[in-house]
This record gives structure tokens, sequence and C-alpha cells, in this order.
């Protein structure tokens, strides 16, 4: 009999076993009718058998898939899990980081603004206790008195004359710039509060602001009285000395230009002057302009443009007291000592100053682009 190649699958043909849909064809096709009339008996026997191998092994292949896809499938659960644990364990890695860096930042804002409050504090006491500069000029015998007991040992070791050589000009010094100066030191630290920036809307801190550079505008006329009247340290207090420093570079100065230039130490201390003036007048214009964090940054040059003086203090009163222990009370009152300690001083004073105001300004980048990123 010819087989005909196609044939209706009817339900009752369907095959005993369970299988997957392979071996069910398979079965479906074997136990057909036609296809066991065309076959002997032997060999419908043996197709059976073969049938029964092949859907066998049909299932043990599923069922081997089966349990391959449920290893994956838990191994790929478990590798979620883990990954979930790293993850959490990373942003709590991040938070933690962050945090630090947060606190680290805060810490950082509140050693600069009591860093700034101390210097403050001390220009007060100098300028109004000890040795109170603003009343020099008010009495030429108070001045000499208090000029007596500045001296140590009957020696004047730390250079009286560093504070009552104004009073050649009354007390003119005192009202244009030692004044003003004091006014400006005390609202530094005030301008760098947060809680008076915030206290009525800002309206205390533009105040405060508007006064402080009023207050520097007068002290800057102050400075350039003093400098008309050659009232300097280095030409008034140390016999024409600039120290070390300050000497060879005039020296060498010299054989390059022989005329027409100031000593080192005066031109220094003009362009010192030059900036904190510039930086003020930036303060005030990004102040006007509502760029808020390039004030900022200018305000904090400002601050330490003008408030290393303090800290030139406490190095010059050091370096004297460490000159008179090396060489005797005498021996430390040669001028080239004594313009040195005042002069390095000096310098550390300014680099230190002015470094810590662009690491003041470094944190307060950071901590902008970090509430950026948060956001």
């Amino acid at each position: 009999m010819a087989l005909r190649t196609c044939y209706p699958v009817r339900a009752s043909y369907a095959p005993v076993w369970d299988a997957d849909v392979h071996s069910h064809r398979l079965g479906v096709f074997v136990l057909a009718p036609h296809v066991r009339r065309a076959l002997p008996g032997n060999c419908q026997a043996m197709l059976g058998l073969v049938t029964a191998g092949a859907a066998a092994v049909l299932i043990s292949a599923r069922r081997r898939h089966d349990r391959l896809a449920a290893t994956i499938e838990t191994f790929a659960t478990t590798g979620k899990a883990r990954a979930r644990k790293v993850v959490r364990c990373a942003d709590s890695e991040t938070s933690a980081a962050t945090t630090s860096q947060d606190n680290s930042a805060t810490q950082s804002r509140m050693v600069l603004h009591a860093s700034v409050a101390l210097c403050a504090l001390f220009m007060a006491f100098w300028i109004l206790v000890y040795p109170g500069s603003l009343w020099v000029g008010s009495s030429l015998e108070a001045d000499a008195i208090a000029a007596v007991d500045f001296k140590v040992g009957g020696v004047d070791l730390f250079v009286s004359g560093l504070v009552y050589k104004y009073n050649v000009m009354g007390q003119t010094a005192a009202f244009t710039h030692v004044l003003p100066g004091m006014v400006w030191a005390l609202l530094a630290p005030l301008q760098l509060s947060a809680s008076m920036r915030r206290f009525e809307g800002g309206a205390l801190h533009r105040t405060g602001g508007r006064m402080m550079l009023l207050a520097a505008a007068i002290a800057m006329v102050g400075y350039a009285i003093i400098d008309e009247n050659h009232l300097s340290a280095q030409e008034a207090d140390f016999s024409g000395s600039g120290g070390a420093i300050s000497d060879t570079i005039d020296a060498f100065a010299t054989t390059m230009a022989p005329t027409g230039f100031p000593p080192f130490n005066i031109s220094a201390l003009r362009v010192i002057a030059l900036w904190f003036a510039f930086t003020g007048a930036k303060t005030a214009q990004t102040a006007i302009s509502k760029d808020y964090m390039e004030h900022q940054s200018w305000a904090l040059r400002h601050i330490g443009a003008g408030l290393w003086i303090s800290g030139q203090r406490v190095l010059f009163g050091a370096a004297r007291a460490l000159q008179s222990a090396l060489f005797g009370l005498d021996g430390a009152m040669s001028p080239d000592l004594m313009a040195d300690a005042f002069y390095i001083g000096g310098y550390v004073a300014i680099f230190a100053y002015l470094f810590a105001a662009e690491w003041g300004i470094q944190q307060n980048a950071a901590d902008s682009t970090a509430s950026v990123n948060d956001s």
C-alpha cells in the first residue's frame, strides 16, 4: 500500500507516556493506523521499541534541560541578591564617604572662621588695649610713658617706634588707618557667618559689607598718608635696613637699574595694598551683580589681603624673643636683626594668609559641587 505523506491526527491516538511536544509528535506518527498496517509484525515491534527509546531520550533531555535551567535561575537569583548586596554596600560606603567629606568641609570652615575671629580679636586688643595704637598721638607725654613700658629690661626689644612713631602726625594715622582698620577686622568674621547672611533676609550682611568696604577705603587713605610721610618700618625704625632678603634683592636691582626703584619692602607693601583695594572692589562688584559664588571667593581674598598683619605681629614677637635668647638683649638690638624679624615675619604671614584664602575658596567650590550632585 502506498503511504500518504500526511494524515490528520486524532485525539484518540495521543501517546500514553508523558513527553514534550517532540516525543508527542513522534508517538502520534508511529502509532498511526496506516503506519502499523504498512509494516510487518516484527518491524512494528522494533519500531515500538525505537519509538519508546527515542521518547525516553527526549524526556531525559528535557529533564536535564529543566534541571540546568533551574540551576541557572538559582545562580541568577543568588547573583542578583549578591549584586544588590554589593550595591547596598557601595551606596553605604558612598554615603559614608560623602558624610565624611561634608563633616571635613564643615570642620575646615569652622577652623577658618575661628582663625579669622581670633585674628580680629587680637587686632582689637592691639589697637584698644595694648599697646593701644588708637591712642597714639593724643598725648605726647602719655606716648613717652607707654614707650618706656613697652621695653623689656630697659631694652626696646619689640621696637616701640613701630607703634609710637605716628604721633608726629598727631592722631591722623589713628583716625584714618588704625580705627577703620579695627572696624574692618571686627566685621570680617561676622561677614563670614552663615547666620548673619541669613538674618533678616541678608539685610544685616549687606549693611555690614558696606561698612567693611567703607572702612577698608578709609584705611587705604590712611596708608597713603603714612607712606607719603616716609614712616615705613625700614625708613623710620631700622635705619634703612630691610633685612637680608630685601637688601640682597635691592643690591641686585641697583646693578640692573641704578635709580628709579624704591626698596623691595616698600614696593612689596604697596603691591599688597593695591591687591587689598582690588579685592575689595571685586567683592563689591560681584555682590552687586549677585554672583554669590564669586562674591564669596573675592571676600575671602580681601580678608586674607588685610588680616595678615595680625599674623605678622605675632611672628615678629616670637622672632624677637628667639633673637634675644640667641644673641642676648643687647645683641638683638642690631637693626639688621630687627628688620629680619619684622619683614620675614611679614613674608611668611602674607603667603600663609593668601594661601588660606585660596584654600577656603576651594572648600566652598567643593561644597557647591557636592550640593549640585546631591540635588
